[in-house]
């Protein structure tokens, strides 16, 4: 058994609901992944183990928007990380919530940005610029564009600058110019 007791299982479980409860959005495993593992929380292993466990009793969530597995924290995992909240150690509660402190809006900000491209045919490509805020999409705009460059750098600057363009993309329809 990869674990020295039950309640080790019982913290690894613990701790991504904790992790999942600070963060206060969907995350996806890659996301989890970097928290756990540049925590040096758990192993990688483990870490699945616990998810896919969590999953299954219902503690968690796990859904797809495109091509992403996101994981939410049920109701159920919320009442139960109340309860036991204490067994997960002082010191590592305080790792998590500063990294989370120092990497959250960066998280947060990937997770309501989001610049896309697909290949239509060999010269047309669909881009497609979304905002989301609280976890519906507020903004969404589709284009075809007639290179790969062009994609791509359509969804670099959205990435980079989406409130300023959302902002200015907003303005031109509320405020028309007329010539």
């Amino acid at each position: 058994m990869l674990y020295r007791d039950t309640e080790e299982l019982a913290e690894n479980k613990l701790l991504l609901l904790y992790i999942m409860s600070e963060s206060k959005i969907p995350l996806t495993k890659n996301d989890l992944t970097q928290i756990v593992m540049g925590n040096n929380l758990m192993n990688y292993f483990a870490m699945q183990q616990m998810l896919g466990d969590l999953v299954n009793s219902g503690f968690v969530t796990c859904y797809q928007d495109k091509s992403k597995h996101f994981y939410r924290l049920e109701q159920k995992g919320e009442s139960t990380l109340t309860l036991f909240k204490n067994r997960i150690p002082q010191k590592i509660r305080q790792q998590v919530s500063e990294y989370l402190s120092d990497n959250g809006e960066q998280i947060k900000r990937e997770k309501q940005i989001i610049g896309r491209y697909t290949i239509e045919s060999e010269n047309e490509y669909l881009v497609t610029l979304r905002i989301i805020e609280h976890n519906k999409t507020t903004f969404n705009l589709e284009l075809r564009v007639t290179s790969h460059k062009l994609a791509r750098s359509i969804c670099e600057n959205w990435e980079n600058s989406a409130p300023l363009l959302f902002g200015s993309i907003v303005n031109a329809l509320i405020n028309p110019k007329s010539d």
